[in-house]
């Protein structure tokens, strides 16, 4: 026979949240468009199921998601949060707020960082051709600066799949600082609208190729 004697000196029954490592978090470096990855652990070290009643994120750019929203006494779940970088740039900070019934911490806020960079800056950032006359010859131009302080980054190649339309760089070799010029000469053949995408190659170790559009309008 066992016998359960009663909690004494008003101990409560609770569920008691608690944050691994840390309530910070690092994505690390990720480029510009890409998306960066990380995990937390949630614990009960408490004596009551912990229950997640909502997370929040501060932008729409971020998600997270645990793998289970009930966690019983010493056990734990992982929080998994997403960070899509769109076309921010720089050192970006943002907030997950986690909800649950720990009475003594309904409100946990984590906050992740991480550091936004762009291989090159493309000025403008598409060719645009057009309106075109049909059998005309058509040229645009694009700087591409590497604005690293680290990095030389070279152009390995590029590929587009088009007759009408090549692409070429005035130098391959970029030191940090450096910028080069992307010519793109048109040939309008038949009427009507063209998107063509670009694709250049690099030897950076963050990316390896990016795109750039080009469009055209012949009539």
């Amino acid at each position: 026979m066992v016998l359960v004697l009663p909690r004494t000196g008003g101990a409560s029954i609770k569920p008691i949240m608690k944050i691994l490592p840390d309530t910070s978090l690092s994505l690390g470096t990720i480029v510009q468009g890409q998306k960066g990855y990380g995990t937390i652990t949630l614990k009960n070290i408490g004596d009551d199921t912990l229950r997640l009643h909502r997370i929040k994120t501060s932008c729409g750019c971020t998600a997270a998601i645990a793998k289970q929203s009930d966690i019983p006494p010493s056990d734990s779940t992982v929080l998994s949060i997403t960070f899509d970088s769109g076309k921010l740039e720089g050192m970006i900070e943002k907030e997950v707020t986690i909800i649950s019934n720990d009475p003594a911490r309904p409100n946990v806020v984590v906050r992740f960082t991480t550091n936004v960079i762009t291989i090159f800056k493309a000025s403008p950032r598409a060719f645009v051709f057009g309106p075109c006359l049909k059998d005309s010859l058509y040229k645009k131009e694009i700087t591409l600066t590497n604005p690293s302080n680290e990095y030389t980054v070279s152009i390995l190649s590029i590929d587009l799949k088009s007759d009408n339309l090549t692409v070429t760089a005035a130098k391959t070799v970029l030191k940090p600082g450096e910028s080069t010029t992307l010519t793109g000469t048109f040939h309008g053949i038949k009427e009507g609208f063209s998107r063509i995408p670009v694709i250049v190659s690099i030897d950076h170790p963050l990316q390896k190729q990016f795109e750039i559009i080009a469009t055209a309008w012949i009539k």
